[in-house]
């Protein structure tokens, strides 16, 4: 006990550093109709299914992000993420911008977007593409192309694909 009451008064007397408080001062939020909107930098969204498995998972590097009584959603820039089935990686998946419903498990991205199966072999691009966690399907939209080290086709205005790429057809055909 003695000891440590030696040392408070020393460590008291020590040198004071001033320390520049961090700027961590983001946007107000603004807020209608009982939903709160959120601007952000950098933002990971994880979306579960009913089972508790990822169903898929988004980056960006800055969002507004809209939160509220039956709301959850993200308006996303500059967006990268991968898409689920059962747990397991199916896609990879980049673009410009994109939204992200929680609520819904819905992922739309547009913009210059890229999707590739999980081994990087299968590549779709299109104008805009639409996921939703238990739907079975992407849907492709503007110049969809799909190509592979020794193929390509499209470009179609509309395609639908398996998560993993490996049944791709025009709306009117895919199962």
């Amino acid at each position: 006990m003695v000891a440590l009451a030696a040392l408070i008064p020393l460590a008291s007397c020590a040198p004071q550093r001033s320390r520049k408080p961090e700027n961590t001062s983001l946007p107000p939020p603004k807020s209608d109709n009982g939903t709160t909107t959120l601007a952000t930098g950098k933002v990971e969204v994880l979306a579960k299914n009913e089972k508790g498995e990822t169903a898929f998972v988004v980056r960006a590097a800055s969002s507004d992000i809209k939160v509220g009584e039956g709301v959850g959603s993200s308006q996303l820039r500059v967006v990268d993420g991968e898409i689920f089935e059962a747990g397991k990686l199916k896609s990879r998946f980049r673009a410009d911008r994109g939204t992200v419903d929680q609520v819904r498990r819905l992922v739309h991205a547009e913009g210059n977007v890229v999707v590739k199966d999980s081994e990087g072999g299968i590549a779709m691009r299109a104008d805009s593409i639409r996921y939703q966690d238990g739907g079975d399907r992407i849907e492709a939209t503007g110049r969809v192309t799909v190509s592979s080290t020794e193929w390509k086709f499209g470009p179609f205005a509309n395609l639908c694909a398996t998560p993993d790429l490996q049944r791709v057809a025009t709306p009117d055909r895919f199962p």
